[in-house]
């Protein structure tokens, strides 16, 4: 018949050495895990440098929040005439979409109507507009696009429309 392994009891006095032992082991185990360095090497931990969040120089004239509207007027008595729109919001997070509309006035019926958006570094934007109230000779047009360009310095907006006969041109400056 096997015989069964007889528990000893260690002294007190091994207990007594052999804990603050391992305590010390153990510290200097995560001392060494954590990159310490002893003082007397002469080398000093480091902190790793924070980045700052660069900011445009100079800074951006501050523009409005939200849902914006404007009115239009042009010298040009014959063509197509801009009235009053509206931008929402003025002011679109990166890659976020804005909507703009105009309404647009004429004795003959607009056939188009182009929006265009030059932002920073010269980028560029152009959207056809649909007519989405009233009628070609009297109404809103408006367009949806995604603004993934910055608009820090440079934000204009410039409406093209178009009747069978003339062109007329409006350049907004938003910043």
């Amino acid at each position: 018949m096997p015989t069964l392994p007889i528990l000893v009891r260690p002294k007190a006095k091994t207990i007594l050495i052999y804990a603050p032992l391992g305590v010390l082991l153990i510290l200097a185990a995560l001392l060494v895990l954590k990159g310490f360095s002893p003082p007397w090497r002469g080398e000093t931990l480091k902190k790793p440098a924070i980045t700052p969040i660069p900011t445009p120089t100079p800074t951006p004239k501050p523009i409005p929040h939200g849902k914006q509207t404007f009115s239009v007027s042009s010298g040009k008595k014959t063509g197509p005439q801009f009235r009053t729109g509206t931008i929402d919001p003025y002011d679109p997070a990166r890659s976020g979409k804005q909507t703009v509309s105009v309404f647009v006035r004429d004795t003959v019926p607009v056939v188009s109507v182009m929006s265009t958006l030059k932002l920073d570094n010269g980028q560029k934007m152009e959207s056809d507009m649909k007519l989405v109230e009233g009628t070609a000779t009297d109404g809103r047009w408006e367009t949806t696009w995604q603004v993934v360009y910055p608009y820090f310095y440079t934000y204009n907006l410039i409406f093209i429309a178009k009747d069978g006969n003339d062109a007329s041109q409006v350049e907004l400056t938003l910043r």
